[in-house]
């Protein structure tokens, strides 16, 4: 079993004059370290994986900031070859959907 990476970093999208910043986690699916849930409650990453039904990796997922999706999930490689495109199409999908900063 993988051990789960400390892979976080924040990037910055300028919308309409205001920054959205958002945050990437890397989610160990059976993991037991542990991370704050979007009600602020500590749990495993395995607990967090149980309550969005992430059963397989990779997954990719695009929350708001109180935890609701976005995007319906990334599931899979896919077709390695198309990984990228599927990636980037769901990122855009997802990006009209965040709130700058202190906005609504």
């Amino acid at each position: 079993m993988r051990r789960c990476q400390a892979l976080a970093f924040t990037s910055a999208i300028r919308c309409r004059e205001a920054v959205i910043t958002s945050l990437f986690r890397q989610v160990e699916i059976n993991g037991k370290e542990t991370r704050r849930d979007f009600s602020g409650r500590t749990v495993t990453h395995a607990e967090f994986a149980s309550q969005y039904k992430m059963k397989i990796a990779p997954v990719v997922m695009f929350f708001g900031a109180t935890g609701e999706q976005l995007t319906a999930p990334l599931v899979g490689a896919i077709i390695s070859e198309f990984y990228g495109a599927y990636f980037d199409a769901t990122l855009f999908e997802a990006k009209p959907k965040l709130t700058p900063r202190g906005g609504s």
